[in-house]
C-alpha cells in the first residue's frame, strides 16, 4: 500500500510538472517561423534571405503591436483616472451648490418670516390708527385743568353728552365737581 502510494504521489507531481509546460507553452504562442512555413511545403522550414527578412518584419511589427497595446492600456487608465476626478469635482461641486441652495431657502423663508412681521406690525399699527381715539377722561381733565391754573381763568363747559342713549345724563368727572358752570 504504501508503494502505491509513493508511485500516485510522483505521477501527480510529474502531470503537474507536464501541465505548467504546456501553460508556458501557450503562453509563448507559435513560434516566428512556423508562421513562415508553407503549408504546401509540410514541416520543412527552407530559409531564405526573404524569408529571414520577413521574420524580422513580423518579430518588429509584434513589438510595436505590444508596445501599442501598452501605451493604450496606460492611456486608458489614464483616461479612468480624469473621469474618476472629474466625477469628484463635480460631486463636490454638486454639494456645494446643494449647501448654497439650502442656504438661499433659508435666507428666503428668514426673509419671508420678517416681512410677514413687518406686515402684522403696520396692519396692527393700521388698526391702531383706524380705531376711534379713546382718550382717558380722568387724565385728559387732569391736564386741561392744569393747563388752565397756568394760563389764567378758563371757561367750564359741561362736557357734551356722547352715547347711544339719550336719556341718560353724564356726570362730569370727578376733578371738575367742584367748580360751579
Amino acid at each position: 500500500m504504501a508503494v502505491t502510494n509513493v508511485l500516485q504521489q510522483r505521477e501527480i507531481v510529474g502531470l503537474k510538472d507536464a501541465l505548467i509546460g504546456e501553460k508556458i507553452k501557450k503562453r509563448r504562442g507559435k513560434a516566428l517561423f512556423d508562421e513562415l512555413r508553407a503549408v504546401e511545403e509540410g514541416k520543412l522550414l527552407w530559409l531564405s534571405p526573404k524569408k529571414l527578412q520577413l521574420a524580422r518584419d513580423l518579430k518588429t511589427e509584434r513589438e510595436e503591436a505590444k508596445l501599442e497595446e501598452q501605451r493604450a492600456k496606460e492611456e486608458r487608465k489614464v483616461q479612468r483616472a480624469i473621469a474618476q476626478e472629474l466625477k469628484k469635482q463635480k460631486a463636490t461641486q454638486w454639494k456645494v451648490d446643494q449647501i448654497a441652495r439650502q442656504a438661499q431657502k433659508e435666507l428666503e423663508k428668514q426673509q419671508k418670516k420678517e416681512g410677514q412681521e413687518v406686515n402684522r406690525q403696520l396692519q396692527g399699527e393700521l388698526r391702531q390708527a383706524l380705531r376711534p381715539q379713546r382718550k382717558n377722561k380722568k387724565r385728559l381733565a387732569a391736564t386741561e385743568l392744569d393747563a388752565s391754573f397756568d394760563a389764567g381763568p378758563v371757561e367750564v363747559r359741561e362736557a357734551p353728552i356722547v352715547g347711544r342713549r339719550p336719556a341718560r345724563k353724564k356726570k362730569l368727572p370727578k376733578a371738575l365737581e367742584g367748580f360751579e358752570l
